[in-house]
């Protein structure tokens, strides 16, 4: 079997598995309003499990497809600063978002004690940084790209990774990661370059101050200009279309998780 076929049986999988889990999840946990830190601990062991797991049993994360650069810094600061202008550019879009569905913003859990600041910030910044990059971007990323266009690769890593969120209230900020987080992989080559890119953005979202709105029109012209330098250096390569049978799983795999908002 085809590491991209494998890469989106297990995406379907997950889709699947996605609601039982959440409602596992509310059952066994207490409420979140009372006792936030154990949801939290609970959440970043199920991304250990659910997207961890098998993205580290999917190794090498590399496609011919992808650059092999040398140095590493670069890429990560190069991510570091996209992580941060998406944050600006799109926290006003996200609200103007929830504002016009009526809908709330996720809220975050508040620390009550450094120790507990430190508990979140390893399970909501970096577990989900590391896990999610290593199958979204290692896994799922350099399968597509094995197995069908770039274009194709891309927009399915985008759309799978902001629907497996399940977060209606956010989606045009997780969309807007997602594409950050991809190009960041299609440039560097460097899953650390992605897990560092997930890692800043996530950790802006624990402390962010906020800008004014020319702060968030500049970084969101900054933002297009360095995704735009990203798709200009790709290089050129032909490769054929994705098997009809990996399309029907990707397809299968999208329409599950978009299922998630409506039930």
């Amino acid at each position: 079997m085809s590491k991209t076929r494998r890469a989106l049986l297990i995406l379907l999988a997950l889709a699947l598995l996605k609601i039982p889990v959440d409602v596992l999840l509310a059952a066994m946990l207490p409420d979140a309003s009372v006792n936030p830190a154990a949801n939290v601990v609970a959440g970043a062991v199920a991304n250990m499990l659910l997207l961890g797991l098998p993205a580290w049993m999917m190794r090498p994360w590399e496609s011919l497809r992808l650059p092999q650069k040398d140095a590493v810094w670069p890429g990560m600061l190069l991510g570091a600063a996209m992580a941060l202008l998406t944050r600006a550019a799109m926290s006003p879009a996200d609200a103007a978002w929830q504002s016009w569905l009526g809908l709330l913003p996720d809220a975050l859990p508040v620390p009550d004690s450094l120790q507990m600041a430190m508990v979140y910030v390893l399970c909501l910044a970096v577990v989900p940084a590391v896990t999610e990059e290593a199958f979204f971007r290692g896994a799922l990323l350099t399968g597509l790209l094995d197995g069908g266009r770039r274009i194709t690769a891309v927009l399915l890593t985008v759309l799978a990774f902001a629907l497996m969120h399940g977060s209606l209230a956010n989606l045009p900020g997780l969309l807007a990661i997602s594409l950050v987080l991809t190009m960041v992989m299609l440039h560097t080559g460097r899953i650390a370059a992605a897990v560092t890119t997930h890692f800043f953005y996530n950790i802006s979202a624990l402390a962010w101050p906020g800008v004014p709105g020319w702060g968030s029109i500049l970084g969101g012209a900054a933002l297009l200009g360095m995704i735009a330098y990203v798709i200009i250096r790709q290089p050129k390569m032909a490769h054929p279309p994705m098997k009809w049978a990996d399309g029907l799983i990707a397809a299968a795999a999208l329409i599950v998780l978009a299922a998630v908002y409506f039930i």
